[in-house]
Parts: structure tokens; C-alpha cells; sequence
């Protein structure tokens, strides 16, 4: 934990942490009393999806969440105002592979496209626990009662 210490943005970036930081014609911000702490990245998500189980079978990992963003979820505001700035959006359980997952930056405003992170490594969900076997009906064979 650093006190009494300076941060310097440029561009929107952090660019140096240190004491007695300044930069010709920044602007001051006094945040005596106040702390600061780096955006939360919340690593399993399903915010701004419309839909997060593809139910017609087992393995869907051509299904892309990604496709099926909705960029007007307000719960995209609330986490950005609790401190969330990333966000990946997984699948859900109804599925042993669910497909591939998305991730956002949360940005209010933006389109579905203006959220997505550009040239990440993508990931693929699977389930292999008992979401799987309690998302089915007693009649539904589709998935092994057993692991």
C-alpha cells in the first residue's frame, strides 16, 4: 500500500506512480482521504448476454457468446460504477461444451463491437460437474447421469 503518492495519467493511462509527480499544464485532482485501487476484472460473466445456453445439444462450441452481446445492459453502468472494468462472458452450465467466450471492456455507450477486447486469446467453456446433469429433466437422455 502506497500513501501520500502520486499518479500521473497521460492519454488515459497510467503512466508513472512515484511521489511529487507533476507534468506541465495536468490537471490536479486532490484525493486526500480517498484511495485508488486498478479496475476489477471479473473473470466469469454473464452480464450484457442476452442468452447463455444454447439448449438443441451437448457439445456447441461453434456458438459464439460474442455474437449475442447486448451492449444496453444497464448492469454494464452498475459495474463500471462498482469498479469493474473487464468483464469475460462465459456461457452457462446447460451445456457440457458451451462454446466460445468473449472478452469486454465495459464501456457505457459503445456498441456490441465496441466492446470486445481485439486480438486476445479465446477460450471455450465446458461444464463437466453437476450444472449439467440438474439443467435437464428426469425425461431428457441427452447427457450421462454420471461423471
Amino acid at each position: 500500500i502506497l500513501q501520500n503518492t502520486d499518479v500521473l495519467v497521460k492519454n488515459g493511462k497510467i503512466a508513472k506512480v512515484g511521489k511529487n509527480l507533476s507534468s506541465a499544464g495536468a490537471k490536479e485532482i486532490d484525493g486526500t482521504g480517498k484511495h485508488l485501487t486498478a479496475g476489477i476484472i471479473d473473470e466469469h460473466s454473464h452480464i450484457a448476454a442476452s442468452s447463455i445456453n444454447e439448449g438443441a445439444q451437448s457439445v456447441t462450441s461453434e456458438v459464439r457468446i460474442g455474437d449475442n452481446l447486448n451492449p444496453e445492459d444497464i448492469n454494464i453502468y452498475r459495474q463500471l460504477s462498482g469498479g469493474v472494468t473487464s468483464s469475460h462472458i462465459l456461457h452457462g452450465s446447460a451445456n457440457t461444451i458451451g462454446g466460445q467466450t468473449q472478452l469486454i471492456k465495459l464501456r457505457w455507450g459503445a456498441d456490441d463491437e465496441g466492446l470486445k477486447f481485439k486480438n486476445w486469446d479465446p477460450f471455450i467453456k465446458f461444464a463437466l460437474g453437476e450444472n449439467v446433469k440438474r439443467t435437464t429433466s428426469q425425461n431428457n437422455n441427452r447427457f450421462p447421469d454420471t461423471r
